[in-house]
């Protein structure tokens, strides 16, 4: 009889949940401002852009922030892919309730296409806290955990 693998110490679970609880504060904030009227000039390709680069950013860290919080869990039970999938759902669910919620925002409107590019913004945070991360700081943590004496960490 095999047993589970340990679960982390509760002490150093909550912070990971409270930064992404106030990082999905700082969306709905940033949502919750209304969108004054339209200059009258033309927009330029930054005005058309920056909204977007805004969106991704955002969403990226989003996703960063779901992969730091299902890493302990995913690393163990399934495949980075598939952490990767669920991390983009997950940014995607929270970006068309995002979107939802401004309706109801004077001057502002729901798009899909801002949802979109949260889900990309939330795919490439997975992508980067489940897959690139971990490799990247592979050989740190095995410097750091042979001169302490522990074993080296699964891959």
């Amino acid at each position: 009889m095999t047993l589970p693998p340990p679960s982390p110490p509760a002490g150093r679970t909550w912070p990971r949940r409270l930064l992404l609880l106030l990082w999905l504060g700082v969306i709905v904030g940033l949502s919750s401002w209304p969108n004054p009227q339209a200059p009258i000039t033309p927009p330029t390709l930054l005005d058309r852009l920056l909204p977007y680069a805004v969106h991704f950013t955002l969403y990226a860290v989003l996703g960063l922030l779901i992969a730091w919080n299902l890493s302990p869990w995913a690393r163990q039970r399934v495949h980075p892919l598939l952490g990767i999938v669920l991390v983009g759902l997950l940014g995607c669910l929270w970006g068309m309730l995002d979107e939802w919620y401004q309706g109801f925002i004077p001057g502002r409107y729901p798009s899909w296409e801002d949802v979109g590019v949260d889900t990309l913004g939330a795919f490439v945070g997975g992508w980067a806290g489940l897959w690139l991360l971990p490799r990247l700081l592979a050989p740190w943590r095995k410097a750091s955990s042979a001169s302490a004496g522990d074993p080296p960490p699964k891959p």
